[in-house]
């Protein structure tokens, strides 16, 4: 690692984002390790030093996002197969993890396809008012990457991020970034307004010419829905090998799930009769696990939010050695804890380095708008 007796050098910085600021203002030696690191330390020019086991909720998070990515691609004609098909191909990949790996993460595929097709079903109506934008180059507003140069703010680099979707409002108008959020408790107004990623990316998207409007934030919560029963004998929930009728803190998407399970090749027949009542039941029960908001770019708040972002960039350009932010929550909240623990007590960090993390190509390096 470096001399701490030195003054470290530190590379210049090309592309600011919403991921490099948050990870710089939350902790400069996490900035270090993730960035820094991997051109100081082992000559990696374009590079960024990632955990080889990231943590459940951003297992979670990236797997859907690849979900909803294919979703888009297939009602924009770009790609068949759609949501599913991607979903099997991850499935195969964690089939192929060890089985304390799988313990570790849960029955994600299960989870993820349960809570994809409960965000598609519940936002089915609403997704009729909305078109996938069309970029200048012609293609569909899905997966681009934005650059906007920051040298007006005396800025070597440029902001620099990628946009999940962009749509067009056939009803309100202008075009609305589309972004979905999965979380365990869906958030309070406070923390969406205070929420940079708007702020940064909708003032690119507007230096870009879009007439942007906003941000539509699809939240669903990750809390996995109870499985209901598949009774084992005769009760007054159902005979035995049906689907429990009793009530059960579930989503429709699970339940539906369940009684395939139960039923084989006849389970359209019991839907219809047996289990109509109760899947119209669960039907409004979406509502604890789904909600979407908007975010219109408006207000002093863009205003003071960009300023803070330019300021931050600032900082992270005339950064020197780094300093740690050790809080109560870093072991389980940081993915470089055990990392930084060990080199503050002056160990050997390369055995863990090698075991635990892994390189990555730099963010946003693919085809970008100017």
């Amino acid at each position: 690692m470096r001399d701490s007796s030195q003054q470290v050098v530190l590379p210049p910085t090309k592309a600011f984002n919403q991921s490099r600021v948050k990870s710089f203002l939350r902790c400069r030696q996490q900035y270090y390790y993730r960035y820094d690191y991997p051109r100081l330390e082992m000559g990696i020019k374009d590079g960024e030093l990632v955990a080889t086991k990231p943590g459940v909720g951003l297992r979670r998070g990236s797997w859907m996002h690849e979900l909803q990515e294919a979703h888009w691609l297939q009602v924009a004609g770009i790609k068949k197969g759609g949501w599913e098909k991607r979903h099997k191909k991850l499935t195969a990949e964690f089939n192929k993890l060890f089985d304390e790996e799988k313990e570790r993460l849960g029955d994600l595929p299960t989870e993820c396809a349960n809570m994809f097709s409960g965000y598609l079903r519940y936002y089915k109506d609403e997704d009729e008012r909305f078109k996938i934008a069309t970029l200048p180059d012609g293609k569909p507003a899905i997966e681009f990457i934005i650059t906007v140069p920051l040298k007006k703010f005396g800025l070597k680099g440029s902001l620099k991020g990628k946009i999940d979707l962009m749509v067009e409002d056939l009803e309100y108008g202008n075009l609305w970034v589309r972004d979905g959020k999965w979380v365990k408790s869906i958030p309070n107004p406070d923390e969406r307004m205070m929420s940079p990623q708007n702020i940064i990316y909708g003032w690119g998207l507007k230096k870009l010419g879009f007439d942007l409007g906003g941000f539509i934030y699809d939240y669903g919560r990750t809390k996995v829905p109870t499985e209901p029963t598949i009774l084992k004998s005769n009760t007054k929930y159902g005979p035995a090998g049906s689907v429990s009728l009793a009530r059960c803190d579930t989503t429709y998407a699970v339940y539906l799930a369940a009684i395939k399970r139960a039923h084989g090749d006849e389970w359209k027949r019991f839907v219809k009769n047996r289990y109509r009542d109760k899947l119209e039941e669960l039907k409004n029960r979406d509502v604890l696990w789904f909600r979407r908001e908007r975010i219109p770019l408006e207000g002093p708040r863009m205003k003071f939010g960009f300023h803070e972002f330019i300021l931050a960039c600032r900082e992270i350009e005339r950064r020197g050695d780094p300093i740690r932010t050790y809080l109560y929550n870093c072991k389980w909240n940081c993915d470089y804890h055990d990392l930084c623990v060990a080199d503050f007590q002056g160990l050997d960090v390369e055995p863990l380095i090698k075991h635990n993390y892994k390189m990555e190509a730099e963010r946003y390096g693919t085809e970008e708008i100017e």
